[in-house]
């Protein structure tokens, strides 16, 4: 089911430290439905993630490594690259875990987690870009 909306498998490299992984092939992901609002994404290769964000003291009930993997690459990718809203972005990565069979209390935790905190990040990332012009 989840293979015909993501395609590739995330081989990651890490590096040194093992807060930070780069992907060495392409992922892509395309929504489900017919007529979805949504764009298609893909994510090259060499782009870095450090995965899901998660602090250490809730790796008990959200590891940030797992199923929501793909959804947390496809998202910080939105983030970094900006071609749509970060409300759509947060959408996609909500939709991606849908779509890989997250369980419904962990998408809650990651949408929501990711609403009220990755903004900054986003921000960072937009006076980062808005510099180099």
């Amino acid at each position: 089911e989840s293979a015909r909306d993501i395609q590739g498998v995330p081989h990651l490299g890490a590096f040194a430290d093992m807060d930070f992984f780069y992907l060495l092939s392409r992922i892509s992901w395309r929504p489900r439905e017919a007529g979805d609002l949504f764009k298609p994404v893909d994510v090259p290769p060499g782009f870095v993630t450090d995965l899901a964000s998660v602090p250490g003291v809730f790796w008990s009930i959200a590891s940030p490594q797992g199923r929501h993997g793909v959804a947390a690459i496809v998202h910080d990718w939105l983030y970094w690259h900006q071609d749509r809203t970060r409300a759509e972005a947060d959408l996609v990565f909500a939709r991606i875990m849908r779509d890989l069979n997250v369980s419904t209390f962990k998408r809650w935790v990651f949408y929501y987690t990711v609403r009220l905190r990755a903004g900054r990040c986003r921000q960072r990332r937009e006076r980062q870009a808005a510099q180099k012009k």
